[in-house]
This record gives C-alpha cells, sequence and structure tokens, in this order.
C-alpha cells in the first residue's frame, strides 16, 4: 500500500486510479450518456448473513438530476437523498451522516467521483477531507439489489 501524507495528494490519487479501473475500453463522449440509473457494489455475505457495499440511484426529473445513496454494513440503512452536481464526466454530491458518539451532531459527507457507460467510482470523505473509503459502483441493469418490490 501506498501511504500518503498529503490529503490533497490522497485525494488525487484517488481519481488517478478510478480513472485507470473505470477507462472504457473506447473514448466516449460525455453527452452520448447520462449519469442515470442504478450503480452498486452490495453483496451478501452467505456465512454471516450481512450485506455489506454501497448504492446510488441517479435519476433526471423536470427540475434536474436527483439522487439517492445507501450504504449497507451487515444490512443496507435508509435512504438519503441528495441533489448531484454533474459537469463533464464527473459527478459530486454531499450527504448528512449523524454522529454515533455525539449526540444530535450532524457531519456532511462528500462523493466526488467519475461516471462514465461501466458505472461510477470516485471517493467518499467526510466534512474535513479526509478519506472515508473509494467507492467503485457498477451500473446495473435494473432497479437495484436491495430494493423493495413494487405491488
Amino acid at each position: 500500500m501506498i501511504y500518503i501524507k498529503s490529503i490533497s495528494l490522497q485525494i488525487l490519487f484517488q481519481i488517478f486510479l478510478t480513472i485507470i479501473l473505470f477507462a472504457p475500453g473506447k473514448v466516449t463522449a460525455y453527452d452520448e450518456f447520462e449519469p442515470t440509473g442504478t450503480f452498486s457494489n452490495m453483496k451478501y455475505d452467505k456465512e454471516t448473513g450481512d450485506i455489506e457495499g454501497y448504492e446510488i440511484v441517479i435519476m433526471n426529473s423536470d427540475s434536474g438530476f436527483k439522487g439517492t445513496f445507501r450504504e449497507a454494513a451487515g444490512e443496507p440503512a435508509k435512504y438519503q437523498f441528495f441533489v448531484p452536481i454533474i459537469e463533464n464526466g464527473m459527478v459530486s454530491f454531499e450527504i448528512e451522516s449523524k454522529s454515533i458518539y455525539y449526540p444530535g451532531k450532524v457531519f456532511v459527507d462528500k462523493f466526488i467521483g467519475f461516471y462514465n457507460e461501466n458505472g461510477i467510482s470516485g471517493t467518499l470523505s467526510d466534512g474535513k477531507g479526509r478519506i472515508m473509503d473509494q467507492l467503485n459502483l457498477f451500473r446495473l441493469p435494473h432497479k437495484g439489489i436491495w430494493r423493495e418490490p413494487e405491488n
């Protein structure tokens, strides 16, 4: 593992890795596809019965793009809603997270990443810019793995 002291260098390094991991086989103009859909890396652990991972859903509405974010550490958490900023193949958004150590305190986490026809990849960082996790989410051909069925 490479150890980098500077937070800004860490972010640039993570973005560089993201570009390498999700580089398309051919060059595609960003206006050929929208960053809409369900993107997920959630998986089920048969041994423990746990669900782990992340899911981002981005949809287009009359007032622009909207999205939901969901993480799972044992079981899926509630959906968090966000309004993404989408420009030149990049997507970013902020979500609130409640502190388990300081009741009533709310923090703002930020996601910054890239999208292409294969998925979304980027970093989730806390309000101070510290990287919490690297997300590589693949585009799903349907609504999502852990979504409740519609009646």
